[in-house]
């Protein structure tokens, strides 16, 4: 997917929070900030892409800070609560989310064939 950036909320795993994080998305990597970075700013938290399991949109009655749109993000060893502030921008980040997992899977099954494979 191309590379997608913006402020979104995240939802603390201790204290269940929500606290407004700038992600990116780029390189297989989805990086969180605590404000738009500039160069030399170290992230606060990383995800690795291919490391995605699953992207799902919270139920209707999920409490979601300012008007957001929820979705979750989950991966082999944990599950991030995310909003984005608008509709359109939950639809930016499902839509490049939904395309790294789709391409996860897609490199999961060639790699798969290919192993099954015998010369």
């Amino acid at each position: 997917p191309p590379p997608t950036q913006g402020f979104l909320y995240k939802q603390g795993s201790m204290f269940k929070r929500w606290s407004k994080r700038y992600y990116t998305l780029s390189n297989g990597v989805i990086l969180c900030y605590a404000d738009k970075p500039s160069k030399g700013t170290k992230p606060l938290d990383h995800v690795t892409v291919k490391d995605l399991l699953s992207v799902t949109s919270l139920q209707a009655d999920h409490e979601v800070p300012h008007d957001s749109v929820g979705f979750a993000v989950a991966t082999l060893d944990r599950k991030q609560l995310l909003a984005a502030p608008s509709k359109e921008e939950y639809r930016k980040w499902m839509g490049a989310l939904k395309t790294c997992l789709e391409n996860n899977q897609m490199a999961e099954a060639i790699k798969q064939k290919r192993e099954s494979r015998r010369y």
